[in-house]
């Protein structure tokens, strides 16, 4: 924060400026200090007494901007609107009374103790790709926006990069394009950082390196009493246990370490999409048993160099059932050759495609798409081809649920999606649907046992999966248009999910696990936690929030229950 702040506060206030020993009015900073967060809780005492009558909403604002009036912004400032709509979904397009934009941990530990000494609310942005209303925005409260949190930093050795929360993906990956190394990152580029990682983070080869969280070798982050420490295995070593699928319950944290790995800067990438409209000579959906068959012969084959992630769609803009899959496999020995080129399906035959991986070799001979393209080049290049799917401001909705990973379970996830669509589109004016309703879809997630055995060779994580079982973890999304339909969605999306697990139970194939990350609000993301690990995460906020700053303060986000 501005030496001018702090030296303003202190005459506002009439406390001496020797109180603030980290930064004094000479201009040297050296980083937040027990003695300064004591002066920021004096001036939040002096603003108390002379305006009684004022809430702690109003308090912390007033603090914030007077401490740093380049870092607090209000509603009808552009840099309030840039925040407050900086979104992904519009359904978490909000007004908060105010928007803190902190430029480090030190400033982030003093903008804690302002608002937990003003007793006011807040809530805390990433990447702001989390589309559950209320889960990191907030109304009439407090905002505090990493946007300026942007290190970005690869080692001299190149084995780990520092990274910033104010960053996304396609941030990282950019920067990381001219070393031939990657991290385990987001599939789309405009995914955020923090809440990745801190919710566990599915990449497209997770079967090689895990989850996202699996790969943090240390967290800086800013405690409930305003500290900053580093988890690392050699400091904090339960914080850091905690923080990997822990979410927002142990603090903020303002910086991540991750493993870099070596690559030789090329991999095979497919994309393509093709239709699952009903036959009208068989009823049976096209494809869908060819597509069903080799996707469970992938996730069962259990290849650490591969990944896949299938979507089964219906989109009334482009006829209404489509199928589209990615696929990407890793140069590993360095032979291949960058290339490129189209999938002709019915409108020709398929090239010879050197490098090709088995499932989409298998698929495209079968399968005619509708489109389709491949290429050989960089990881980074998939991440990119996936942004058209997930479009900034429209109105989304996600709920997740996981089943064991069997072909009977693709089969009742995917049938019983598309039995649901007909019923939503009764809900909705004939004449306005193209209008109102964008993709809808079920993103099946393979969950491989690679990917769970990586994050137990890393350390373990919180969530306590049995790694000798692969599973599917399936989101049920919807994109729409008008907020005046939100009821409608939202309800066809909670009851199509509670049905596929309810019939998935019956057979024998459900699994209790919600990834918080695909998760709706309304759902308990740590209720599929093992038993074990929930009870050590308890015991670690204890010891780290005993007073449940990040419970009773914090807006949004999973809580570990009591």
């Amino acid at each position: 924060m501005h030496l001018k702040s702090v030296c303003l506060l202190s005459a506002i206030f009439s406390l001496s400026s020797t109180a603030v020993a980290s930064k004094s009015c000479s201009g040297k900073d050296t980083g937040s200090s027990r003695r300064e967060i004591n002066f920021l809780k004096g001036a939040v005492t002096q603003y108390q007494l002379t305006n009684p009558l004022n809430d702690g909403v109003a308090c912390a604002c007033y603090l914030l901007r007077k401490f740093d009036r380049y870092a607090v912004f209000r509603e009808g400032e552009e840099e309030y609107l840039r925040e407050a709509n900086g979104y992904w979904s519009a359904t978490v397009w909000t007004t908060p009374r105010c928007i803190f934009t902190p430029s480090g941990a030190s400033d982030v530990a003093k903008g804690i103790a302002i608002m937990k000494e003003c007793r006011a609310l807040f809530a805390v942005k990433g990447g702001g790709h989390y589309p559950p209303p209320e889960m990191s925005t907030i109304t009439d409260g407090v905002l505090v926006a990493l946007t300026k949190l942007k290190t970005l930093e690869l080692a001299e050795d190149k084995k780990s990069v520092l990274v910033g929360p104010g960053l996304r993906w396609g941030d990282v990956y950019r920067y990381l394009l001219p070393h031939n190394v990657f991290v385990v990152g987001g599939r789309i580029t405009n995914v955020g950082v923090p809440g990745f990682l801190l919710g566990g983070g599915i990449s497209y080869l997770g079967s090689r390196w895990g989850f996202g969280m699996d790969n943090v070798e240390e967290f800086e982050v800013v405690l409930a009493d305003s500290s900053v420490v580093r988890a690392n295995k050699r400091s904090h070593l339960d914080l850091f246990w905690a923080l990997k699928g822990g979410s927002s319950n142990f603090g903020i944290v303002t910086s991540f370490r991750l493993t870099a790995h070596p690559i030789t800067g090329k991999a095979w990438i497919g994309k393509f999409a093709y239709s699952t409209a009903t036959d009208p000579d068989t009823g049976k959906r096209n494809h869908m048993e060819t597509v069903l068959d080799k996707l469970q012969a992938f996730v069962d084959k259990n290849d650490d160099t591969s990944g896949v992630l299938p979507l089964f769609m219906y989109v009334p803009q482009h006829g209404g059932p489509i199928g589209d899959i990615s696929v990407i496999k890793l140069d590993v020995e360095g032979k291949m050759e960058m290339g490129a080129g189209s999938i002709q399906g019915e409108y020709g035959p398929t090239p010879d495609m050197i490098h090709v991986p088995k499932l989409f070799k298998d698929m495209t001979e079968e399968i005619p798409p509708m489109m389709g393209a491949w290429n050989i080049s960089h990881p980074y290049q998939l991440t990119l081809a996936m942004n058209p799917d997930a479009p900034d401001g429209f109105r989304q909705s996600f709920r997740v649920h996981a089943a064991k990973a069997t072909r009977e379970s693709l089969e009742l996830i995917t049938h019983i999606f598309y039995n649901r669509i007909p019923e939503l589109l009764e809900k909705l004016p004939a004449e306005e649907i193209l209008q109102t309703l964008g993709q809808t879809s079920v993103i099946i997630q393979p969950i491989t046992k690679n990917m769970l055995k990586q994050g137990e060779k890393r350390g373990g994580n919180t969530f306590g999966i049995n790694s000798s079982q692969s599973y599917y973890w399936y989101i049920i999304t919807v994109t729409w248009f008008d907020p005046k339909y939100d009821e409608i969605m939202n309800e066809w999306s909670d009851l199509t999910s509670e049905l596929t697990y309810e019939a998935l139970g019956k057979k024998g194939l459900s699994h209790p696990f919600i990834y918080m990350n695909d998760a709706h609000g309304n759902q308990d993301a740590f209720a599929g936690y093992g038993q074990r690990e929930m009870k050590r995460l308890k015991k670690i906020r204890e010891q780290y929030d005993p007073k449940r700053l990040w419970k009773k303060g914090l807006v949004g986000g999973y809580k570990i229950p009591e």
